[in-house]
């Protein structure tokens, strides 16, 4: 079988497994046993395209892998087969084989009823936006790699008691922690942790701005925070000053924040591709 190859590879594979799932081994088998200008479509969680943004290397091979040769994606939302035990989105992926088709994919997000045309398979995102979403992109995780991030305050064991802090449970989905969240102090696990409560406050309305819980968005809108590994793409400062100004110190437009704040209020329609 491995010399044969066809024009059209159509395909809805097992979608188990962790860390390089079986739905990407097939996709990956399929693309091989395509011929030049073949096309492939193909069902299977939407993973891949739009979570952990160069953070899973098989994720990142993949999509190497097809580069330019992808044409059309549609992104469903969770729940679209009803009686499956896996509760994922769900993408439908087609691509022709060896062409080159640079600033040409279009993504179609079903439940937004829209579809956005990309440059490439790296700008598809969970926020149905191109430019916007990629110039914020852009600048938080240039001030998180040039300067400082979430994680480098996060303590995962035990707390100082001497100092503030704020405790980071496990991920709620488009925010960091609940409601009643307050400054403490004494032996916390998976916290925030400040010198000052001045510094600790301010941290903590920064969190409840939209600003913040967009950053912690970045690569994958649902995740546990046990490691405090996403918290690599949120800013963070030294003095309260510097987190009351996060904004304009990052260079967020009036636009962006705008699109920031759309994505707040409709989050529950952006995050059914997730």
């Amino acid at each position: 079988m491995s010399k044969m190859q066809f024009e059209v590879v159509i395909g809805n594979p097992p979608y188990d497994g962790r860390g390089e799932p079986l739905h990407l081994q097939f996709l990956s088998k399929c693309i091989d046993l395509t011929k030049s200008k073949g096309h492939v479509a193909f069902l299977q969680p939407s993973t891949f395209l739009i979570d952990q943004k160069k953070e899973n290397k098989h994720y990142q091979e993949i999509r190497n892998k097809i580069g330019y040769q992808l044409l059309k994606v549609q992104l469903f939302p969770k729940g679209i087969f009803s009686n499956a035990a896996n509760n994922t989105s769900i993408s439908a992926t087609y691509l022709q084989k060896d062409i080159n088709n640079i600033n040409n994919i279009d993504v179609e997000y079903v439940t937004l009823q829209k579809t956005v045309k990309f440059k490439s398979i790296e700008e598809i995102n969970q926020f149905a936006n191109r430019d916007l979403f990629i110039d914020i992109k852009n600048k938080v995780l240039n001030w998180c790699n040039s300067y400082k991030n979430l994680h480098s305050d996060f303590v995962n064991k035990h707390a100082d008691p001497s100092k503030f802090s704020i405790s980071i449970p496990a991920f709620q989905r488009f925010k960091f922690f609940g409601d009643d969240t307050t400054v403490q102090t004494g032996i916390i696990k998976k916290c925030l942790q400040y010198d000052s409560e001045d510094l600790a406050l301010a941290v903590l309305d920064y969190l409840n701005d939209d600003f913040s819980k967009f950053c912690l968005h970045i690569f994958k809108p649902n995740m546990h925070m046990h490691s405090g590994r996403p918290l690599r793409s949120v800013p963070s400062f030294n003095t309260p000053a510097d987190f009351k100004n996060a904004k304009d110190l990052i260079g967020i437009t009036d636009d962006e924040y705008a699109f920031i704040k759309e994505v707040a209020n409709n989050n529950k329609d952006y995050f059914f591709f997730s």
